[in-house]
């Protein structure tokens, strides 16, 4: 349970960081004159794939250790009913 709650703490920290970034890098724009090449669309495009395949991954990962964590509870109650 002591690392569950520690995998709590740690993601609430990043998502009030990611928020705090999202509100304060838009406010901080200015003008920019910029080029754009046909290659940046393609790194961007890139970017996004591998975000979604990387929060797939990692939503996996996480999925199958809670299904872990709720089979080895409701088999330790189906074994304490068991022998009573």
């Amino acid at each position: 349970m002591a690392g569950l709650r520690r995998v709590r703490q740690v993601s609430s920290k990043c998502l009030a960081i990611g928020a705090a970034a999202a509100v304060l890098l838009p406010a901080s724009y200015g003008t920019a004159f910029a080029y754009l090449d046909p290659g940046t669309g393609s790194i961007i495009l890139q970017s996004l794939i591998a975000g979604i395949i990387g929060s797939m991954a990692f939503a996996r990962m996480y999925w199958t250790r809670l299904k872990e964590i709720y089979r080895r509870t409701f088999e330790d109650r189906g074994n304490d009913t068991k022998s009573q």
